[in-house]
């Protein structure tokens, strides 16, 4: 992998504009399954399904840029500010009638897309003609998925389902780092994805997903204990830790109400 990525580096450095390279490839990707169709509004139309929540993660990310003194920017945020603007805000697949972003990271999009027919699903329309296009990978798909392949496998600026073709059922953000996921997985059990930075592997295990729902809606803060193993001055202890797991509120973030903030120097901050 290490290979890889100095291999992929290599040959972004020496192009005179890496960004508007991967932005040309994902404007020619999907330029093929642009649709005309006019946007409809209507939440009362009865062809329309429930939100369907999935999560796609991009390898875009391995690229580097080090000319910051930082240690590197990342070009994968213009080219996910590209794919909004693009893709997802001009609603450019004939099977969605609506889409729209709910959450993301530097190399991952969750989105809410609504069909306009009620009896299709993601599977059978959108995500069938991107893997087709190769810009899905679906080398994490059950083997008895029908668009389980591992012809994209590993492939650049290609598209993941982080689901692997399962259904989500409901998420809680809390803060960076911090969030839980419902899916339901091969046999239709419910099961949890979750990650809390800053607590122990085993701690966070026993977090669920009713404790990361409670701590948003009622606006508290959890706090666990935990037990460590730390060495001071040659000598190793055990040491019991009682420290905060979860919170509503981000400290590195200006909040504006109870669910909406900005980053810090936003020009809406200043009105």
């Amino acid at each position: 992998m290490a290979q890889l990525r100095t291999s992929i580096y290599r040959l972004f450095t020496r192009l005179a504009s890496p960004l508007l390279l991967m932005r040309t490839c994902i404007h020619l990707r999907v330029k093929m399954f642009r649709s005309r169709t006019t946007n409809n509004d209507d939440d009362d139309n009865n062809e329309m399904l429930e939100n369907i929540s999935v999560y796609f993660n991009t390898n875009v990310a391995t690229i580097r840029s080090d000319e910051s003194d930082s240690g590197g920017l990342l070009l994968s945020r213009d080219a996910f500010n590209e794919w909004f603007e693009s893709v997802v805000t001009e609603l450019v697949h004939r099977s969605l009638a609506r889409a729209r972003v709910l959450g993301g990271d530097t190399d991952s999009l969750m989105m809410a897309l609504v069909m306009r027919n009620a009896f299709e699903t993601p599977y059978e329309t959108l995500f069938k003609d991107l893997a087709a296009q190769g810009l899905l990978d679906t080398s994490n798909y059950p083997p008895t998925h029908e668009l389980y392949s591992l012809a994209h496998k590993g492939r650049l600026l290609a598209w993941k389902d982080e689901f692997g073709g399962r259904l989500a059922l409901e998420f809680v953000f809390l803060r960076p780092k911090n969030y839980s996921f419902l899916h339901c997985n091969d046999e239709g059990a419910v099961r949890q994805l979750s990650r809390s930075k800053g607590v122990c592997r085993s701690v966070g295990r026993s977090l669920k997903h009713n404790v990361f729902l409670h701590v948003l809606i009622e606006r508290r803060l959890h706090y666990v204990t935990m037990q460590t193993i730390t060495s001071r001055k040659q000598l190793v202890f055990s040491m019991s830790q009682y420290k905060q797991a979860l919170g509503y509120f981000d400290t590195k973030r200006a909040w504006t109400s109870d669910l909406v903030s900005l980053p810090f120097g936003h020009w809406r901050l200043d009105d």
